[in-house]
């Protein structure tokens, strides 16, 4: 999903308990095999008995959405009901406590953008007077002391550690944040950059920069040289941002660079 968000993803579940599980980490469907196999028996022997077929898709389909309503957990349900790390054996997750001085503090999952700006996803939150939230959703605020148990790989974790710690600025009210990965024919590539010189073009800041597992918030501007497959943390506004997306994905753009008086 961080590489194609677009996908459609349907997903097999093979137990009760991972359903929202598989929700949480962006599958668009979730299913059970017996479950769906069941009910494509029932199907067949209506129409054997010679039920109308819409009718018989209609219950299907009802009978379908309410059984995984059923067992998609309620907001606000309690850690007893659902055991969110037992859930999660074998998976990569960890633990981080959100320090008081954290910029994400006050701010819901929605506005701090972590999926986006991490690929990390939150799958409980533990409160400072004890109480929990499995599962959070989108509007769901992070507060001073929070401890969240997240579900990612190991660079993924590191970004959300960054994150968290206030070494990645986020976006203003009027400006956004975005990964961008940069493709092979990017005219980007080679240089530096202050030679790309976004800031003044576009408005739009490079505040971090991911090369496979290695991590560097505010890379140095005059010697961190750009590469294919890189991912750019770039901040500004929206209309600048996917300007300069257009410019540095596209396989032959037009795209200035800045003015080096150093070059003969």
């Amino acid at each position: 999903l961080e590489i194609a968000p677009e996908l459609d993803i349907v997903v097999r579940a093979n137990q009760f308990q991972d359903i929202e599980l598989l929700y949480q980490l962006g599958g668009k469907e979730v299913v059970q095999p017996e479950f769906e196999a069941s009910l494509e028996m029932a199907s067949h022997l209506l129409y054997k008995l010679g039920l109308p077929v819409v009718k018989v898709q209609q219950e299907i389909s009802q009978i379908r959405n309410s059984h995984y309503l059923e067992l998609r957990p309620a907001p606000g349900i309690e850690t007893d009901k659902i055991d969110v790390e037992a859930a999660t054996v074998g998976m990569s997750t960890k633990w981080f406590n959100i320090p008081v001085i954290s910029p994400l503090s006050g701010m819901s999952i929605e506005e701090a953008n972590i999926r986006s700006l991490t690929g990390i996803t939150i799958l409980s939150i533990r409160r400072e007077n004890g109480d929990e939230l499995p599962y959070p959703n989108e509007d769901t605020l992070l507060l001073d002391g929070d401890r969240c148990l997240v579900v990612g790989s190991a660079d993924e974790k590191i970004a959300f550690k960054q994150l968290v710690r206030g070494k990645i600025a986020l976006p203003v009210s009027n400006a956004a944040c975005q990964w961008l990965v940069i493709p092979p024919a990017s005219i980007a590539i080679g240089l530096t950059l202050s030679k790309l010189d976004t800031y003044r073009q576009y408005g739009v800041q490079i505040r971090a920069l991911r090369r496979a597992t290695k991590f560097i918030d505010n890379p140095d501007q005059q010697i961190t040289v750009i590469m294919a497959g890189d991912r750019l943390l770039l901040c500004g506004g929206r209309y600048p941002l996917k300007k300069l997306q257009q410019q540095l994905t596209t396989e032959h753009p037009e795209f200035t660079v800045a003015n080096d008086l150093d070059v003969g």
